[in-house]
């Protein structure tokens, strides 16, 4: 039986295994050894250099069709990056490759301090397009809820004016989000501020103008949870519809609750093109949220866009208005202590205004320096074409009058 099993054995056929090809690395070197890479590493960086600026560290995050690492700058600023590539399975795809490449041009047009900067912007050797970004150091609004479950009503009001203020200077660049969620905002430590906003990911970001060029016939994109009536039957959207969706993630950091929520995707996008939201205090009478709480995330979620806010600054100055700073209770041995806010919590918050005042200011007298140049140079060179042509008239005028002669006078004939 064993003699059988063995002749058997030794008359098949040996498969052999192709010899596996060493993968260039990002910088186009071939590596000193071989290694197996699966087919899905491809858009591993680490440890390569990109545009021989930037040392991949590691990843820090990725999504469907695009990979965040974070790098450090080659040289001696040695500055910590976030930079973003598109991974090379969405290459082929020119729609992906537009919205990649319109993130970056939308960051790179937006100014401001609550919303995250792009300093540069290329192809790997690889032809993956890439930009690269601050590198942030926090936790997501989402992370937050999770631990947290829900916010108080002072790191609520906090929060959200810094997110409508950063929204609201998109919207006056002309540019819809499309994707605000609870993991697009950014909680940072920066200017002695625990919950300094950043918001992020403008990857379906559009400019208002655009209407629906860059997607697909039956397309939607976003979030269906966080997404307003008009996003989800695909219709034409400008910015009240960033609008409905700070008030679904308001809503949730209220109450820990989303508005709407269905057993798929199709469910959810029906519930929030026709049912009504409950009011935060029935959702969570336990809180004891003020009606002009209610009142005000009721309105941002209004079905019909004209019956919502019309703008981010006019949600924002109500948010700021209508909740008032109440004393803070803490535990203390003794029972609840009555704590009061800091004192300097004022002028830290006008601080911030006279800030993000500042640097629109500074954009619009850019704007108006440009303009000028522009014109003034445009001047000059219109009254040079002009010389120009008035001299070339004037040679061509002298030239003609000095040749007239020799060419009427007959062959044979002597001069005058």
């Amino acid at each position: 039986m064993k003699t059988r099993q063995l002749k058997r054995l030794l008359t098949r056929p040996i498969l052999m295994t192709p010899a596996i090809q060493p993968v260039p690395m990002a910088s186009g070197r071939l590596p000193r050894y071989r290694v197996f890479i699966p087919s899905d590493a491809k858009d591993l960086l680490v440890g390569a250099r990109v545009a021989n600026r930037y040392y991949v560290l590691s990843v820090l995050g990725h999504g469907g069709m695009s990979v965040v690492y974070k790098a450090r700058v080659v040289g001696k600023n040695s500055k910590i990056v976030a930079l973003k590539t598109l991974r090379t399975q969405g290459l082929n795809d020119e729609l992906i490759v537009k919205r990649f490449q319109r993130e970056a041009e939308l960051l790179s047009k937006l100014n401001h301090p609550r919303i995250v900067q792009v300093y540069d912007y290329g192809t790997t050797v690889r032809g993956q397009p890439y930009f690269v970004m601050d590198y942030l150091t926090g936790v997501n609004l989402s992370e937050l809820l999770k631990t947290k479950g829900t916010l108080s009503v002072e790191k609520f009001r906090d929060i959200f004016s810094q997110v409508c203020g950063a929204v609201d200077h998109a919207h006056r660049c002309g540019v819809i989000h499309r994707d605000l969620k609870p993991g697009n905002i950014m909680l940072c430590k920066a200017d002695g501020q625990s919950d300094f906003v950043k918001v992020v990911d403008f990857g379906i970001a559009r400019f208002e103008e655009e209407a629906q060029r860059l997607t697909r016939l039956g397309e939607v994109w976003g979030s269906p949870i966080y997404m307003s009536p008009e996003q989800c039957m695909g219709a034409p959207l400008d910015a009240r519809s960033d609008i409905y969706s700070i008030g679904v993630v308001m809503y949730e950091a209220l109450t820990g609750q989303v508005p709407f929520l269905g057993r798929n995707y199709v469910d959810t996008m029906t519930q929030q093109i026709s049912t009504p939201p409950r009011p935060l205090s029935e959702v969570r009478p336990d809180l004891n949220l003020s009606a002009k709480i209610d009142s005000i995330v009721l309105r941002a979620l209004a079905k019909e866009p004209d019956t919502r806010y019309q703008t981010m600054a006019e949600l924002r100055d109500d948010i700021e208005k209508s909740i008032s700073r109440p004393l803070k209770m803490e535990k203390s041995y003794s029972g609840m202590a009555a704590v009061q806010p800091p004192k300097n919590a004022r002028s830290m918050r006008a601080t911030v205004i006279k800030q993000e005042q500042r640097s629109e200011l500074k954009n619009k007298v850019v704007t108006v320096v440009l303009t000028v140049v522009l014109m003034v140079a445009v001047f000059f060179g219109w009254m040079r074409y002009r010389e120009t042509i008035d001299k070339t008239k004037q040679g061509i005028e002298e030239h003609q009058l000095q040749g007239s002669p020799s060419i009427l006078r007959p062959a044979g004939l002597p001069g005058p």
